[in-house]
């Protein structure tokens, strides 16, 4: 919608409207970031850490991979980042779907798919959606 995420001079993670509305994202120092691998489908990302990365083993999965987000950004705050992996190289034969649970959106997108081998994206949140600030061989749909 014509926002933007960007680090300021103070080393910090914002993110600004198309209305000009700047919100911080994150400092430095964060909370530790939670580390967990799936590999059986469908997959239900049920935040404990603001901060958490997600290893989808696609080749023990062997199909498609469903992920829903299943708690809002607002339950979170601003600040909390979300990271999908295809931690196994299989993602272009078994494509990462990834949803969220409600009316939040990721870049305004309902759906990302990790399509490419070794493909990840990282989200953040602003307390309302998501917002994709890095990632390789991802789609939006």
């Amino acid at each position: 919608n014509g926002g933007f995420v960007y680090v300021k001079s103070d080393g910090f993670l914002y993110y600004r409207s198309n209305t000009k509305t700047e919100t911080e994202l994150s400092s430095p120092g964060a909370s530790s970031q939670t580390v967990t691998t799936e590999n059986s489908t469908p997959i239900a990302i049920t935040l404990t850490n603001k901060n958490s990365i997600v290893l989808i083993d696609t080749d023990a999965i062997g199909g498609a991979s469903a992920v829903s987000i299943d708690k809002l950004p607002s339950q979170f705050g601003s600040g909390a980042t979300l990271t999908f992996k295809d931690s196994t190289g299989d993602a272009n034969a078994s494509n990462i779907v990834i949803t969220t649970a409600d009316a939040e959106t990721m870049d305004g997108s309902d759906t990302l798919t990790i399509g490419t081998d070794f493909g990840w994206a990282q989200l953040v949140s602003d307390g309302s959606n998501w917002f994709i600030i890095s990632g390789n061989g991802y789609s939006l749909s």
